[in-house]
């Protein structure tokens, strides 16, 4: 079967643009409105929160028609095993936005008084109630829960009939413990067995109810054996063949169509027009706007088996492609069944929606580029509109992707489908054609053209939301398949009420192309705006004619703050209509407040209560608290001292005593806190000595070198003045550092070794005549300055020792030559005993010079040790005076 496009709307270059496509396919084409450029007003809309749900669909496209001529082997029996997921727990680009719940509760009171007291032999914190105030008010609660629509109310009775004869068996049951209401519907078997009762029945001309209504058209099979149509409920291909005459398919493609038409009859409400005839009046048109809302537990269990015939049925293609390496089930196919799924969707929420579960299913799946934040922001707006609005909004689906073009070859902004009653939106950043404003050039208010103008994501998108469910209400209000009737549509928008609107207000005046020359775009596009201007308080659009730079004449659309928006000039047709026939305000009276609509209030209780004062009784009895602050150690170092040394002054903690009262502060106790004494802390100073100690050690006493010398008489010695020699020794340096923060003293040493220097003796040996005893020659010695020494005794503290030795030093000492001198042996002959006393006495001095306790104080002057000499001199003149005295004897 080939498209059939019934007609098409035109569009100016600006604004909402609709163009109505027919698509015969199983007798029936979806009406399907498109908007390719939109409201970018910036007026800002709020708020958001968003419900999880839904299910993961693909894209939807125009169902197509197109069909495979290859044959694919009958099917005689299939399993029932095929689900479907009609809840609302589904991935994170699919939500279901629900409905919030809570209460309101508005009080008038009658204040009670209290009086407050302070009690000072009552504890703290205690409070005693002597007696409770009860003010006296009136309370009136209101819940603010779902009250679902009574269609009892606003619907034709023959709408609620439930009745079937053309299935006769229960293929269905109900499980009530499940939370959502399409869940609750259960299908046990998706294909029936036809009875001879069944069979004898006409069911082409015999439909009454609403269930045996949905079953016509071309949602029938045909007998191969009788040629009688038969529902498809009963269809095996061995006996039956599809109702659809179309000889390019092959029947397993055209029992999918057949399928796919008893859907679109539900979801359309197609079947509703022999219930209630096509009118055109208001009146008619809000009857069958309510009726189209209602399905029943039956109607529904047959949506939703069919909708599982129709997985099947795809199914079996998909698995003959396989097998056979045909390609039956090709992108075309895929598309209708996502258009089926579509359908289906609607139905289920519709079917929710009549039993009080109401809610949204909004598609994101390809729509990556739109932002969580953007998201929140377009459910928190959609969440703001009353649920009687709301519940129009059957399916949602976002996407970035190119959506159906329109007559000018540029892609639609947003679609509506009138058949399934979904709604596609582009979220798209630019709008595709340029368009004017009006700008003052050279004094002259001019238009000028706009290109790539950029448009704010998701208020664009939301007013285009307001505008496509404009045409569901529309739809709904006029249901039936186009290419079944005459009038492509009798809704609203064809009523005898919106005709005089549209003539009078839209028709051949300043508003744009596609309102003006089209009552269904001006339908949708006043009623948004009115929506709009009601929930959100956005002011509708405004047009003006003005020229551009060659003459030509725009009329340019204004939003609120736009230049010459508040002109004389600027018209608006919706502000003008509803201040003149109050048209608007009544329609959306009649839709979405009429109190058998489905409201948020659900009841209202009033309870009243006398007034009675009260007494209360605070504890406020005075408490005294301590507060003490520990003192700080602080260590100081002292170089005047020596290490060991160990001084504290101060260390007492501060104390701070509190003492708290209190007092009635707006008739609460205060705390009222005083400070009784207040002594601050004295830190603990801690000096510790630090002084530089050196000391001498490894002492290396003076070696004497005896030399010969044949000028001087023999038993004359004499030292030699330059080398007069000097002891080795070590001097250790040991200093101390303090750690101010935890008072811990570490020492460091340095070592300077000071190597021995020989001292040189002259011992004479020339020969003369003994006639008398020689003084010995002594030469003049500089007193040696003897370095101070310490006591080994001394006391060491313990320390960390950090030694730094420095290298011994090597000195040379240089020996003066002597001419024909040689060195003699140190032993002396031997004397008398006196003389022998004599020589270790002095012995005993030089050796004692050469001990380690001893310690010079001046370590490095090369002089001769004063007091040694001395004695050693005192020794020899002893000596001389003994050798005189023996040779004057």
């Amino acid at each position: 079967m080939k498209k059939k496009q019934l007609f098409s709307l035109r569009k100016k270059k600006i604004g909402l643009c609709s163009v109505i496509l027919g698509m015969a396919i199983i007798g029936g084409t979806p009406l399907v409105v498109h908007a390719d450029s939109v409201d970018t007003t910036t007026n800002p809309v709020t708020e958001l929160v968003a419900t999880s749900g839904g299910d993961n669909t693909s894209t939807p496209a125009e169902a197509n028609t197109a069909v495979t001529t290859a044959s694919a082997p009958a099917v005689e029996s299939v399993t029932t095993s095929t689900t479907t997921t009609t809840d609302s727990k589904q991935s994170s680009d699919v939500v279901f936005l629900g409905v919030d719940t809570n209460s309101k509760t508005s009080t008038e009171t009658v204040k009670a008084t209290t009086e407050y007291r302070l009690d000072e032999n009552l504890d703290a914190g205690v409070t005693k109630v002597v007696s409770e105030a009860k003010d006296g008010q009136t309370t009136t609660t209101e819940k603010t829960e779902v009250k679902q629509t009574d269609f009892d109310t606003l619907i034709d009775p023959r709408v609620k009939d439930d009745t079937n004869r053309y299935v006769t068996e229960k293929f269905y049951h109900i499980d009530n413990s499940k939370e959502v209401p399409s869940d609750r519907i259960v299908i046990d078997k998706i294909y029936l067995d036809l009875t001879p009762e069944v069979e004898k029945i006409d069911f082409r001309n015999s439909a009454k109810s609403p269930r045996e209504l949905a079953s016509t058209g071309y949602a029938f099979v045909v007998s191969k054996e009788t040629n009688k149509f038969i529902p498809q409920e009963y269809y095996k291909p061995t006996k039956f063949h599809p109702g659809i005459v179309d000889y390019d398919a092959t029947d397993e493609m055209k029992y999918f169509n057949t399928v796919a038409g008893k859907i679109y009859n539900i979801s359309s409400g197609s079947y509703l027009s022999k219930i209630l005839p096509l009118q055109s009046s208001d009146s008619d048109d809000i009857k069958r706007y309510f009726s189209g809302q209602y399905i029943t537990d039956g109607m529904y269990a047959d949506a939703k088996a069919a909708f599982m015939r129709a997985q099947d049925v795809a199914n079996r293609i998909k698995k003959n492609d396989q097998e056979q390496g045909s390609n039956l089930w090709d992108d075309g196919a895929e598309k209708n069944y996502q258009f089926v799924q579509n359908a289906f969707d609607t139905i289920t929420q519709r079917y929710n929606n009549s039993r009080g579960y109401y809610g949204t299913k909004i598609d994101y799946t390809t729509a990556p580029t739109m932002t969580a934040e953007e998201r929140e922001e377009f459910e928190t707006n959609l969440k703001k509109l009353p649920l009687a609005i709301r519940q129009n909004i059957l399916k949602l689906i976002v996407t970035d992707n190119q959506l159906e073009k329109t007559y000018k070859g540029t892609p639609a902004g947003a679609t509506a489908f009138g058949n399934t009653k979904h709604i596609i939106l582009k979220n798209y950043r630019k709008l595709t054609d340029p368009i004017y404003v009006v700008e003052e050039v050279d004094g002259k208010e001019l238009a000028v053209e706009k290109t790539n103008v950029s448009v704010t994501q998701p208020r664009v998108m939301f007013s285009n939301v307001l505008h496509e469910l404009s045409h569901i209400i529309d739809f709904s209000s006029g249901y039936q398949l186009l290419g079944l009737s005459d009038k492509n549509l009798v809704g609203f928008s064809d009523s005898d009420e919106f005709k005089a609107i549209y003539n009078t207000y839209f028709k051949d005046k300043v508003v744009e192309e596609y309102t003006r020359d089209n009552n269904m775009e001006a339908f949708a596009d006043s009623l948004g705006e009115y929506i709009k201007l009601r929930i959100f308080g956005i002011q509708p659009k405004r047009y003006i004619n003005r020229p551009d730079k060659d003459g030509k004449i725009h009329t340019i659309k204004l939003i609120k703050g736009d230049f010459l928006y508040d002109s004389p000039e600027a018209y608006s047709p919706v502000l003008t209509a509803e201040a003149e026939t109050g048209y608007y305000s009544k329609l959306y009276a009649k839709l979405f407040e009429d109190p058998a609509v489905v409201t948020m209030k659900n009841s209202k209780t009033v309870t009243k209560t006398d007034v009675q004062n009260g007494l209360v009784v605070y504890g406020a009895k005075p408490t005294e608290k301590t507060i003490t602050t520990p003192f700080k150690v602080i260590y100081k170092s002292d170089d005047s001292k020596d290490f060991g040394y160990i001084a504290e002054v101060g260390g007492k903690n501060g104390e701070k005593v509190i003492r708290t009262s209190y007092v009635l502060k707006d008739n609460k106790p205060e705390a009222v806190e005083k400070v009784l004494s207040d002594i601050a802390a004295v830190d603990k100073v801690v000096t510790k000595g630090t002084k530089t100690k050196t000391a001498i050690t490894d002492v290396i006493p003076t070696a004497i070198k005896y030399v010969q010398d044949a000028t001087l008489d023999k038993g004359v010695e004499k030292a030699d003045d330059k080398h007069v020699g000097s002891r080795g020794y070590t001097t250790v340096t040991t200093t101390y550092k303090l750690d101010p923060v935890t008072g811990e003293i570490t020492s460091s040493e340095t070592k300077v070794v000071t190597p021995m220097v020989e001292k040189v003796v002259y011992v004479g040996t020339k020969v003369t005549k003994v006639d008398a005893p020689k003084q010995v020659e002594q030469p003049a010695k500089k007193p040696e300055l003897k370095p101070e020494i310490q006591s080994e005794q001394q006391h060491h503290p313990a320390v960390k020792p950090v030694v730094a030795t420095k290298p011994q030093v090597a000195i040379s000492q240089k020996t003066p030559k002597v001419e024909k001198a040689h060195v003699v042996s140190a032993k002396l002959e031997q004397v008398s005993t006196n003389q022998d006393a004599t020589v270790e006495a002095t012995q005993a001095v030089v050796n004692r010079r050469g001990a380690t306790d001893y310690q010079a104080s001046l370590p490095q002057t090369g002089e001769a040790d004063t007091a040694v000499y001395v004695l050693a001199g005192l020794g020899m003149v002893g000596l001389a005076g003994v050798a005189t005295r023996r040779r004057h004897v």
